[in-house]
């Protein structure tokens, strides 16, 4: 397993410089010049191009790509919005976001598998339907659509929690209150898409030969289910799981946008907007590379809960 691990980190380094040239090119495309948007409309053509030169933006394509993947690795990439290095801006914002991101995995791991455990065992029930219809209006309802709902119905009407911000670290109350309902709305197409695999593959798994067995042997229902059933279904189960994992960052951005929450998603939306090249270079990028490490211990998750699996 060592040696399958550290060929597919190898891997990684050349999907990563492809990611960062796709990542580059996009905000190439971009339109609009960097330096009126940082300085307004109203600046002199002799601070537009005092600007272009201090940030490199006069040059050719390929020098601006070496020299921001240079300055990125030697840890001298500055943000031109905040002056500050890019790596320490965008680490100061990946604490909230990994509590948003983290918060969210758990209230959709505590809701969606035994939901889609009981939907299994109570197949064509009115539960099983029930948590059907809600899955599938799950993964069709967009991110945004449901934050604005919630704001409005809980935060509005209600009064219950706070319209948006962070309130602080989810272990004191009012960063409970905070954080309840950007981690709700984030975690719902994960309950979904994790809903429907867990009932999937328990439906699978509980018509096997062996699952008869232990129930002929007299073994009691909660263990055929929860000790046999459960453990060879965790396989498509976690792997679905890691992806959404990967996938709460690219979620988060939309969340971020509509709660206010200080995080990494929002802090590259904002950076679009100020056209701070840098700062939305290193922050996609960064995610993008949290992405695929998150896809890597997934894979390397399948050896442990089925001793089958062996990598070569």
């Amino acid at each position: 397993m060592i040696h399958y691990a550290a060929r597919r980190i190898l891997m990684l380094i050349p999907l990563l410089l492809f990611i960062s040239v796709l990542i580059f090119s996009i905000l190439k495309l971009t339109p609009g010049d960097p330096a009126i948007v940082l300085l307004g409309e109203r600046a002199t053509e002799e601070s537009i191009q005092l600007t272009r030169e201090k940030f490199a933006l006069d040059k050719p394509f390929h020098v601006q790509y070496v020299k921001m993947m240079k300055n990125l690795a030697t840890g001298e990439l500055q943000s031109i919005y905040y002056h500050e290095n890019v790596v320490r801006v965008v680490m100061d914002r990946m604490g909230p976001t990994l509590e948003l991101g983290l918060f969210a995995l758990a209230i959709a791991i505590a809701v969606s598998i035994p939901a889609g455990i009981i939907s299994a065992v109570k197949r064509n029930s009115v539960f099983d339907y029930a948590s059907m219809v809600t899955a599938l209006f799950g993964m069709s309802i967009p991110v945004f659509f449901t934050g604005i709902l919630m704001i409005y119905f809980f935060a509005v009407k209600l009064r219950w929690l706070p319209v948006s911000g962070y309130g602080g670290h989810f272990w004191t109350l009012d960063g409970l209150r905070h954080l309840l309902m950007p981690s709700l709305v984030l975690s719902f197409t994960m309950m979904a898409s994790t809903t429907r695999i867990t009932r999937s593959s328990m439906l699978e798994v509980i018509r096997e030969d062996y699952i008869r067995t232990a129930r002929a042997k007299g073994v009691t229902e909660r263990s055929v289910v929860l000790v046999h059933a459960l453990k060879n279904a965790m396989v498509p189960i976690t792997t679905n799981i890691g992806n959404q994992l990967a996938r709460l960052f690219a979620g988060a951005v939309l969340t971020e946008t509509v709660f206010a929450w200080p995080g990494v998603g929002r802090l590259a939306v904002n950076a679009i907007f100020r056209r701070d090249e840098p700062l939305v270079f290193g922050a996609v990028l960064i995610l993008s590379a949290i992405y695929v490490l998150v896809n890597l211990l997934v894979d390397l998750l399948y050896a442990v809960m089925n001793p089958q699996v062996r990598y070569e």
